[in-house]
């Protein structure tokens, strides 16, 4: 298991566009994947599940990763946030 904590640097935070990129990205893995922001947290591939996280820029977000390609699922997360989804 890996866990990470990684901050939305894009200025709109996580909306939409950049929650469809993170779901398709973790769509193509195997390993379980929850992300944590405060108390609020999402399992599941929900576009409205990440909406309720609240994720506005400056936001830390854990990402815990669990399962056989975690490391490559954690680098592609990595590579998304850190391109600030494209903003």
């Amino acid at each position: 298991m890996i866990t990470r904590t990684l901050e939305v640097k894009n200025r709109t935070g996580l909306h939409a566009r950049p929650i469809s990129q993170i779901i398709k990205v973790i769509s193509k893995y195997k390993s379980k994947t929850v992300f944590r922001v405060g108390d609020k947290k999402v399992e599941n591939k929900s576009v409205l599940g990440f909406l309720k996280l609240g994720a506005k820029f400056g936001t830390k977000v854990e990402i815990e990763i669990d399962g056989e390609d975690e490391t490559e699922l954690l680098k592609e997360l990595e590579s998304l946030f850190y391109s600030n989804f494209g903003e």
